[in-house]
């Protein structure tokens, strides 16, 4: 299954933090701005397509694997 993840655009930010270090001025709406945001929204998209969203692996999940008990005494050594 795959969903699209994605803030609302009016939540996106883009700040030159050389210029601008106390991130007064969003830069996200500014049209000189566009090929910036175009490269940080292939980075963006590259990053979301490299994670997993969704986990494939739950060994807990059927009863297969065993956690392991917990006690509550100190371990052996300390």
């Amino acid at each position: 299954m795959t969903r699209e993840i994605a803030p609302p655009d009016d939540q996106f930010e883009l700040y030159n933090l050389s210029r601008d270090p106390t991130e007064l001025l969003n830069l996200y709406g500014i049209v000189e701005h566009q090929p910036t945001l175009a490269v940080m929204r292939k980075l963006l998209d590259a990053e979301r397509a490299s994670k997993r969203l969704e986990p494939t692996y739950q060994p807990w999940a059927d009863g297969s694997a065993q956690q392991f008990p917990f006690s509550g005494a100190a371990p052996v050594g300390s």
